[in-house]
């Protein structure tokens, strides 16, 4: 029993990154990176469609969000201060469309789909934000935005399917430790 909860504690880990706040702020133009150099969690903002308008935002790293919003954020808010939107850890379903796309743009990803009861959540499909979030920003570096692999397919494409791989992997071997 040990055993199974240390592969799938390590194994969870190293899939994606957690943070206890996240974070997204407006940026003025597709180039903009409020977040400062290095902090943001894409190479470019991301374009959100509200009644107004469009507006672009770009998710920041742990240490900004934290700066921004304080460590730990129990419901989704938006800073007096300088205008950062701030998201508790868990929440990854909203009632507003916007606000799910807000939300993935501060964890590295874009787009929404609808779930159950009307909800919003986070990502185009369930598997779209999977890895894209670093605590440490890297400005998309860290998740290779827009980069092929050797068989050239873009890297999300192949990033996707090598989650789908791990994680049909992390289910044979919890199998077979309980049996």
């Amino acid at each position: 029993m040990a055993l199974k909860q240390q592969y799938a504690a390590a194994h969870t880990d190293s899939m994606h990154e957690t943070a206890s706040v996240y974070c997204a702020k407006e940026c003025a133009s597709s180039d903009d990176n409020p977040c400062g150099k290095g902090n943001g969690q894409a190479s470019s903002c991301t374009s959100v469609t509200l009644p107004t308008g469009t507006m672009r935002f770009l998710g920041c790293s742990l240490e900004v969000c934290e700066a921004s919003c304080g460590a730990e954020v129990n419901a989704v808010y938006v800073t007096d201060d300088d205008g950062t939107n701030c998201f508790p850890k868990n929440d990854q379903m909203f009632m507003s469309q916007v606000i799910a796309e807000i939300a993935a743009a501060a964890r590295g990803c874009s787009g929404t789909h609808i779930m159950s009861g009307g909800m919003h959540m986070i990502g185009a499909t369930h598997m779209t934000c999977i890895g894209k979030y670093h605590t440490a920003g890297g400005d998309g570096m860290a998740n290779m935005d827009g980069m092929t692999n050797m068989n050239g397919m873009p890297s999300g494409a192949f990033h996707s399917s090598w989650t789908f791989a791990s994680f049909l992997l992390t289910a044979i071997v919890l199998l077979v430790l309980n049996w």
